[in-house]
């Protein structure tokens, strides 16, 4: 699960109207997680296998790249929400992302 992949399906237009909204559900379920505070760029992340996936490997499982909250990916995910109408989530995800308790 990867958040710009799933915050693309949106921000392009590309997607069905029914497949963007279980896009955006699928990463509010697998990537946000609200008790730790964290928007997660994807999951699971990269520590087992033998591919060489460059820098984003050099980083331990849940930091940065590798699994970890990115800001790019939770803005887009915000927009995503934004542009589907929902703006409860996009409120929350802003809270979420930037520590702030929404109004």
């Amino acid at each position: 699960m990867d958040a710009i992949a799933q915050s693309s399906a949106v921000l392009s237009g590309a997607a069905d109207p029914a497949c963007a909204r279980a896009a955006m559900s699928s990463l509010e379920r697998c990537l946000l997680r609200r008790d730790d505070g964290l928007a997660l760029l994807f999951t699971p992340p990269f520590d087992k296998g033998s591919l060489d996936l460059a820098y984003i490997t050099g980083y331990p499982p849940g930091l940065r790249e590798n699994g970890g909250q990115f800001s790019h990916a939770a803005m887009w995910a915000i927009l995503a929400f934004a542009m589907l109408g929902v703006a409860d989530k996009a409120v929350e995800l802003f809270s979420l992302h930037n520590k702030v308790e929404p109004m």
